[in-house]
């Protein structure tokens, strides 16, 4: 998943507006991020058993679930 997708995702999910900003790349930036679970696999026989638009699903329940631990983060 992009990240476009992941803030189309979100936008669709939370039904909320996400505004996008551009700029500039800064220092230390990744022009692309790939993740490969197969090393894993490979040596733990491990593999996912959600995909990824239902783990953002879960990700999104539980933060709701557990807004009191973000409180001192406003």
């Amino acid at each position: 998943m992009s990240l476009r997708e992941l803030l189309a995702y979100l936008k669709a999910e939370l039904k909320v507006e996400i505004p996008l900003r551009w700029s500039d790349w800064r220092p230390g930036d990744q022009p692309v991020f790939a993740c490969n679970f197969g090393k894993a696999q490979r040596l733990h026989s491990w593999q996912p058993t959600i995909n990824v638009q239902n783990g953002v699903r879960q990700l999104i329940h539980w933060v709701r679930d557990n807004a009191e631990l973000f409180a001192s983060l406003k």
